[in-house]
């Protein structure tokens, strides 16, 4: 955690103080407020910070201390609530002091970090946050904190952005460089989708291992992949992505499933209607006199009823498991 500039995002949202001030946040974990502390955080401008909580050491006081600090009405005060052990003591903080919720917090660090980074990792970071929240075609949610964590990390080791992918829970990539990752950030998101997500984690290791059809596996990573995926059930996909970031032969890149060296130019979906408006057979599809509109009529009765869907590629060709092809049914806005 980048705290110089939590630092500098804690003291812009403060402002100047004055005598008597009191601000907090609860914003941090136990471990978060002592890495700050370690840092060496004791102030922040005029501001004297301290942390509440049970822990000692340096930087740490108890509940009741903070209300001899809150009376004494001397420097401005900043407290670091460590919100599971503050305990009793600091009741009616909120009504004594102002507070710096975790997402006000967070968006000015961002915004601080994008005033100084280049251009390019600030695109390569934008890309990889709408991948992140897009992951397996559903809408997912990235915390301001993650993206602080992946920002800033990527900002202090800038050719490590590719492994940094996995705190955004994409598959690490290969790139000495941020324009390098940035060429397969689509492709590491697939990489979770077929290997780490629903539908896919219903079939065992070696059959995903399988399906990715990899260019020339050495026997030490295809062991070492099936390990991570039979242990992926009983833990948090974040915690297996981190394990897969520490192991760089399996780093997407060095490992070339066939869909990095075939890509799909175009797809032209096949009209259910025959150039003269009839519906072709195969669309499993029927006309009703008084509708525009093409119906599917599902009979109980006939197992065989199906809606078809057809198209046709640009390659015509390509090589298996190369492609990945999803089909939704749609009913208003929700998936059926």
């Amino acid at each position: 955690m980048n705290t110089q500039i939590l630092s500098r995002a804690i003291g812009s949202l403060l402002g100047q103080g004055a005598h008597g001030d009191l601000a907090f946040t609860r914003a941090f974990s136990r471990d978060d407020i002592q890495q700050i502390l370690k840092d060496g955080v004791r102030s922040i401008g005029e501001w004297q910070v301290f942390a509440i909580g049970t822990a000692t050491g340096e930087g740490w006081i108890r509940g009741d201390q903070s209300v001899e600090l809150r009376e004494n009405k001397g420097k401005p005060v900043f407290f670091l609530i460590d919100d599971r052990s503050a305990g009793a003591g600091i009741a009616g903080i909120d009504s004594a002091g102002r507070e710096i919720d975790e997402k006000t917090l967070f968006k000015e660090a961002i915004s601080i970090l994008r005033q100084s980074a280049e251009r390019s990792l600030m695109k390569f970071a934008d890309d990889a946050i709408k991948r992140a929240r897009h992951l397996g075609g559903r809408r997912n949610s990235t915390s301001l904190r993650q993206e602080f964590e992946f920002f800033g990390l990527i900002s202090q080791k800038p050719n490590e952005a590719g492994r940094m992918l996995h705190l955004l829970g994409l598959w690490p990539v290969a790139g000495d460089t941020a324009a390098e990752s940035a060429k397969l950030l689509g492709e590491s998101a697939l990489m979770v989708e077929k290997l780490l997500m629903p539908p896919a984690t219903s079939q065992a290791p070696a059959m995903r291992i399988s399906g990715l059809v990899l260019s020339e596996p050495s026997a030490d990573q295809i062991a070492s992949l099936e390990n991570i995926l039979r242990n992926s059930g009983s833990q948090p996909r974040a915690v297996v992505l981190e394990t897969i970031a520490n192991s760089r032969q399996l780093w997407l890149g060095n490992l070339r499933p066939a869909f990095l060296d075939s890509s799909l130019a175009e797809i032209k979906i096949i009209s259910w209607r025959r150039p003269n408006g009839k519906l072709l057979a195969w669309s499993g599809l029927k006309s009703v006199a008084t509708e525009d509109l093409p119906h599917l009529i599902i009979d109980l009765e006939a197992p065989e009823t199906k809606l078809e869907i057809r198209w046709k590629t640009e390659p015509e060709t390509l090589p298996r498991g190369s492609v990945t092809y999803e089909v939704r049914v749609l009913d208003r806005k929700s998936v059926v």
